[in-house]
């Protein structure tokens, strides 16, 4: 009676440790198990350790469960993966790249740079510079060469205005955040053509305040939500100032990167540009009349001591294009440089693919082709992620989101293009799919007699790859051992 016992005792406890077996595996289990314990029953004496008894032997059937149930997970999960196959993998870049386009697509500002409008603003807008490029730092001028060109201007100036960027801090209630102000006359405005709201300045006059106009980008990042802003207060640099209204989009176009424009009296901007060291923009509006569409002609103004400055002129509509066209070329500039130092980054980090001897054309072809179009696929990618992050993360001038954008854009090219090629390593050159099961042959203290390293094999049959553990002069790549179709009854399509 007491064997009976122990015996169905013994038996629930496989039985149990038998639902952690997948359906599919647990009768050829549970029959295995079983006979083993009949074998363990029969051999079993008093004296010997748990481990060796029945029940310890019963018991140990939990972690061999285990496994079967992990490596079956494992199994279901390689077996099922959408990249194993070639058309799996490269529906997956796809759907990423439509995903990282969409995303773009629901930030105005990111959508306005993937799908850049044309300049809108007055055409005889241009800045004043004594250097050639269209860059912002290289437009700057200081308030002293301004204060020359105004007194003694070019004929085929119209009005000329000096403007200076500054970093200042705005509060708004509790909050307070750092800004750029771009400090002006009252004539830069007329000039800009930027409308101000009659109530509101005689507000900002009456309580002597600083009239200010806030930028497309300032509105949305501190009253998104508020229909009106005109004639609102708050404080900037620890002065009191009053919003006039918000600036047309070619405002963001002017050099500087500003985000809060401010009027400063007649006094003040004098006393601007007379400090050392003060750098500025100086907007003009060109008399189309003598100057015509030459906007690249240089114009040439007196400094009142016998000599004469060379002004180069930068039209606003030009500056916009190259505001637009940034954040393409960044990414351009960015991805030749990775394609540069891509071959010695891999090198060291990427093992030679396999040697394909006696292959035919179309094999290579076939090859060349899934490689082109996965890297291909990754552009959409590489230009929307970073640009996405860049503009979300940073929140300085120009310059810091452009550093921004090419640093994740590298990163982004070197671990794409590694990927690309680390997956192409793994799959079968004949059906591209991932190889799988992977095994290790041999020993490393035999990899000068014979060899030691991985084999994985290819489930439809068409060969095998052997990667070395230690690379050696007989031994340098991967090998790819083709197998005849006698094979193909051993493997499942």
């Amino acid at each position: 009676m007491t064997h009976s016992m122990n015996s169905l005792m013994l038996r629930a406890i496989l039985r149990l440790a038998g639902y952690l077996v997948p359906v599919e595996q647990r009768s050829e289990w549970l029959g295995e198990w079983q006979s083993e314990l009949w074998y363990v029953s029969k051999s079993f004496y008093p004296g010997r350790k748990f481990r060796e008894t029945p029940t310890g032997f019963c018991i140990g059937a939990f972690p061999d469960a285990l496994c079967m149930r992990s490596h079956a997970e494992r199994t279901s999960i390689q077996f099922t993966s959408p990249i194993r196959s070639p058309q799996g993998c490269i529906a997956l870049l796809l759907a990423l790249a439509l995903v990282a386009i969409l995303t773009g697509f629901v930030y105005p500002q990111i959508r306005e740079e993937l799908m850049p409008s044309g300049y809108r603003g007055p055409q005889d807008l241009a800045i004043l510079s004594t250097g050639t490029s269209s860059e912002d730092r290289q437009l700057a001028t200081s308030g002293e060469q301004y204060e020359g060109w105004r007194i003694h201007s070019s004929s085929a100036l119209a009005s000329a205005s000096f403007y200076e960027p500054t970093a200042s801090s705005l509060i708004i209630g509790a909050d307070q955040s750092d800004l750029i102000v771009g400090w002006a006359s009252e004539d830069s405005f007329q000039l800009l053509r930027f409308a101000a709201d009659s109530s509101a300045m005689n507000f900002a006059r009456r309580m002597r305040a600083v009239p200010i106009f806030l930028s497309q980008r300032a509105r949305q990042r501190y009253f998104p939500l508020d229909s009106v802003v005109a004639g609102r207060t708050l404080e900037i640099g620890g002065r009191k100032a009053v919003i006039l209204g918000t600036l047309p989009e070619y405002a963001a176009d002017l050099p500087g990167d500003i985000d809060v424009w401010a009027i400063d009296d007649d006094r003040g901007m004098v006393s601007r540009a007379s400090r050392h060291f003060a750098y500025g923009y100086v907007i003009a509006r060109l008399d189309l009349k003598s100057t015509g569409e030459q906007s690249e002609a240089p114009l040439t103004a007196s400094t009142g001591e016998g000599t004469a400055d060379t002004i180069y002129v930068a039209r606003l509509s030009l500056i916009a294009q190259r505001h637009r066209m940034q954040p393409t070329l960044t990414f351009l500039h960015t991805v030749v440089l990775a394609c540069i130092v891509l071959p010695f980054i891999l090198s060291i980090f990427l093992c030679p693919s396999a040697e394909l001897k006696n292959s035919d054309t179309s094999v290579r072809l076939r090859q060349g082709l899934f490689l082109a179009l996965k890297m291909t696929l990754l552009f959409p990618t590489l230009f929307c992620g970073p640009l996405i992050l860049s503009r979300l993360a940073a929140s300085g001038s120009r310059e810091s989101v452009y550093a921004l954008q090419s640093c994740l854009t590298f990163t982004g090219a070197i671990i794409g293009a590694h990927w690309c090629l680390w997956d192409q390593i793994r799959r079968c050159p004949r059906c591209l799919r991932i190889l799988a099961h992977p095994a290790h042959v041999g020993e490393p203290s035999r990899s000068f007699l014979s060899w030691s390293g991985m084999e994985l094999v290819c489930l439809g049959g068409h060969g095998l790859l052997h990667v070395p553990d230690f690379r050696t002069s007989w031994f340098s790549h991967n090998r790819w051992l083709v197998l005849d179709s006698s094979w193909r009854a051993l493997f499942l399509k």
